[in-house]
């Protein structure tokens, strides 16, 4: 089979997508089939590139995007000018781009795909977001050749997302709906990553419901570490938080509170609290920690892969915050698990994807935070699950992860892309899971 993937981030760019999707063209490619990734092309980055197989072809955004620096950790302390450019960025571009912030992508990889279509003879075609735009590139090609398959990999939910929003709602919310429901109504099939999302589009647009299917999170995450042992750090003790914060939607300040609550009531014990990956725009709601950055509280900001993963292998708590949303489950819960480690997850609301899916994990406390005013008997709770978390064995984590392995998430994949239109039935996937 001929495969042809858009997708705006690719390896080696550190997104949840490009991890996902990396993996899953290599595991197609491993398998026989030919596979071509149209991505975008950040500095430094070759063009064209074949990685384990699959042919990578890159293209530059038209448009000037945000700077990369604006998100990370350096963000607290940055110079004027860089600031200044943030704020100007903030109020005239962020309002006014469509769909999002990656469109001046879509017109050169329009344009590399449809020669690449000319060139070859491709069997499936497959857009990812986030970003939006791919799938807009995906609606162009599927409108010149109708009897392409199309699978929609449906990252996030996008004319479903108020916070953070991906374009000025104010000004495209109809547009965003219009938008959205051609995408679904065009693919022949449409993968979500959770029952919520697929729930919610289904109410929004019953008439695509029966091409929607959930295909969980992937465990891209190698580790050797062997679950249930810890390591001895004396009277130290490390909470970490892996992600992307933002304010409105993933806010840090309920986490900060409940963890000076946390120090104050395990005084004997050296805690640590480390963030790792973009903050957004809530570097300025560390300032109240200032006297503790270094100590106490450790912002790190991006790190590679390899630097993510020694940190959680370190911790001794995992921090998992939820999002206001029942449709969004990151990705990096999957991840967590694969630590075999303690896992703190708080929550917004009730209906968290993470909430239902760590239920059955024998190692989390999920509690629910909807303000930062947490009940002392809450936080003496906190305090004894991190002070002397339940164990977790190594054939327990390994049974729980066994849905999300990369094999079986790639088979889930390519069950849909044998599917046809409109329609999977199970003995459709059965077959198709024997051929992969």
């Amino acid at each position: 089979m001929r495969i042809l993937i858009i997708i705006h981030s690719y390896k080696p760019e550190l997104t949840p997508r490009a991890f996902r999707w990396t993996a899953i063209a290599q595991y197609f490619s491993a398998q026989g089939h030919k596979v071509d990734v149209v991505c975008a092309r950040s500095p430094d980055v070759a063009a064209h590139e074949f990685i384990a197989g699959v042919e990578v072809h890159r293209v530059r955004d038209l448009l000037i995007q945000r700077p990369s620096g604006l998100a990370t950790g350096k963000a607290r302390n940055a110079p004027l000018l860089y600031r200044l450019v943030r704020w100007v960025y903030k109020h005239t571009w962020r309002k006014l781009y469509w769909p999002d912030s990656a469109c001046g992508w879509f017109f050169p990889s329009m344009r590399l795909a449809f020669m690449l279509l000319k060139r070859s003879q491709y069997d499936r075609l497959i857009t990812v977001s986030h970003p939006f735009t791919g799938h807009l590139v995906g609606l162009a090609l599927k409108r010149r050749y109708p009897n392409l398959h199309w699978l929609v990999d449906m990252g996030d939910p996008f004319c479903l997302m108020e916070d953070p929003s991906p374009n000025n709602t104010a000004l495209y919310r109809r547009l965003n709906q219009r938008i959205d429901h051609a995408v679904l109504r065009g693919a022949d099939v449409v993968s979500v990553t959770t029952t919520g999302t697929r729930a919610a589009y289904a109410a929004r647009f019953p008439d695509t419901a029966a091409k929607i299917y959930v295909v969980p999170p992937m465990l891209t995450l190698h580790t050797e570490i062997s679950p249930g042992t810890y390591k001895q750090k004396g009277a130290s003790l490390q909470l970490v938080y892996v992600g992307t914060l933002y304010r409105n939607l993933r806010s840090p300040v309920p986490l900060l509170e409940l963890f000076e609550r946390l120090v104050l009531l395990l005084s004997g014990i050296h805690m640590e609290l480390h963030f790792l990956g973009h903050i957004n725009d809530c570097a300025d709601l560390f300032s109240r920690y200032d006297h503790w950055i270094g100590s106490h509280i450790f912002i790190h900001g991006v790190v590679s892969r390899e630097r993510a993963q020694e940190h959680m292998e370190a911790a001794d708590v995992l921090i998992n915050l939820g999002n206001r949303s029942s449709t969004q489950l990151p990705s990096k819960v999957i991840e967590y698990v694969a630590m075999g480690k303690p896992i703190l997850n708080l929550v917004s609301i009730e209906e968290d994807s993470s909430a239902g899916i760590l239920a059955s994990y024998p190692s989390a406390l999920t509690v629910c935070m909807d303000s930062s005013a947490i009940p002392g008997v809450e936080v003496q709770k906190i305090a004894d699950f991190v002070a002397q978390p339940p164990r977790v064995n190594a054939e327990r984590v390994r049974d729980w992860l066994s849905p999300y392995t990369e094999q079986s998430v790639t088979q889930e994949y390519m069950s849909l892309l044998l599917s046809s239109a409109l329609a999977t039935n199970e003995e459709t996937r059965s077959k198709s899971t024997e051929q992969l």
